[in-house]
């Protein structure tokens, strides 16, 4: 019985953790890299500016961090808090742009680098996309990426304003 109880415990916390935001006050290094558009070096400027400055009051703060502009904050801010509990707060301007996408990068012919302007898309999962794309021919719809390795309803739901099988 003890098993089974540990296993669901924590079959639990790794389902939290995968789905939970990233508080910007308190992370580590490898969660802060979790972020769209932040790596090694940006996620140890934020963890210094934090030491230097205090705790961050919103995520908007972060343009203050050196190499974090606008574009970058839009990246992070679906996934972005600064007390635990709290829930990320995407502007308007944020959420607009979100629902109002282009429709203009063609999964089934797009290259990496065009992939890579999808919402939560880095080279890594550009490149699975091209691998599946490659394996199992042509993608039918946009809602058949989560067949990719790495793309679950979450990050489908960032790409799919911009996504598009038809050709332009």
């Amino acid at each position: 019985m003890s098993f089974i109880l540990r296993t669901a415990t924590l079959s639990l916390f790794f389902i939290n953790t995968a789905f939970a935001a990233v508080n910007i006050n308190t992370a580590e290094s490898s969660a802060l890299e979790s972020f769209n558009g932040v790596g090694p070096a940006t996620a140890q400027k934020i963890i210094d500016y934090r030491a230097t400055n205090g705790e961050f009051t919103s995520c908007d703060q972060l343009t203050s961090v050196k190499g974090i502009g606008a574009a970058t904050l839009a990246k992070i801010k679906p996934d972005c808090i600064t007390q635990d509990g709290d829930e990320p707060a995407v502007s308007a301007e944020t959420a607009t742009a979100a629902s109002a996408g282009t429709g203009s990068i063609n999964i089934n012919t797009s290259a990496s680098s065009e992939l890579q302007k999808f919402n939560g898309v880095g080279p890594a999962t550009a490149q699975k996309i091209i691998d599946y794309r490659d394996a199992n021919g042509e993608f039918t719809s946009c809602d058949q990426l989560t067949s990719v390795k790495g793309i679950g309803a979450a990050t489908l739901a960032k790409i799919k304003p911009d996504c598009t099988i038809e050709a332009q």
